[in-house]
Parts: C-alpha cells; sequence; structure tokens
C-alpha cells in the first residue's frame, strides 16, 4: 500500500527488444486504476507507457494478465520469454 492508500501490484517481468529490464504494474486508487509499464534504463527506472481506466468496486481485482492497451504495449516491447 502506498502512502496516499492506493494500492501497487507488480504484473509481469520482460525483457524489452533493447535488452532492458521492464516491469507492468498497477496503481489503483477508489475508482481509477493505472496500468504502466516501467523500463531499467541507464539505472534508472524510467515510465514507458502508461494507462488509465475508471473501475467500479465490483472491477478491483483481476487477473494477473494484461488486457487492451497494456497488453498491445508488452507485446511490441517484450523479446523473449516473461519472467515469474
Amino acid at each position: 500500500m502506498l502512502v496516499n492508500g492506493a494500492q501497487l501490484k507488480p504484473k509481469l517481468t520482460f525483457i524489452n527488444q533493447q535488452g532492458q529490464f521492464c516491469r507492468q504494474y498497477q496503481i489503483i486508487e477508489q475508482n481509477m486504476q493505472q496500468d504502466s509499464i516501467a523500463c531499467r534504463i541507464d539505472n534508472q527506472w524510467q515510465l514507458a507507457a502508461s494507462f488509465y481506466q475508471t473501475v467500479s468496486s465490483s472491477e478491483m481485482y483481476q487477473t494477473a494478465s494484461a488486457g487492451g492497451l497494456i497488453r498491445s504495449s508488452i507485446e511490441q516491447m517484450a523479446d523473449g520469454d516473461f519472467f515469474d
């Protein structure tokens, strides 16, 4: 849980086509969900993609697979298998 009460949920980890480690994660607070990808570039995490959507309380718990725009971004960026 983050300081503001939001939940941070790490999802997929993969290596992109440039050989950098990337991680998909979600930040969920109240009725907003942010799905993002950050990549490790020059020893710093840098935001590579981010998508926002509103969610109802019944949709707050989702499976570990990425959906929609974030899935397309991951498929375009990833090179090889995903890590556990």
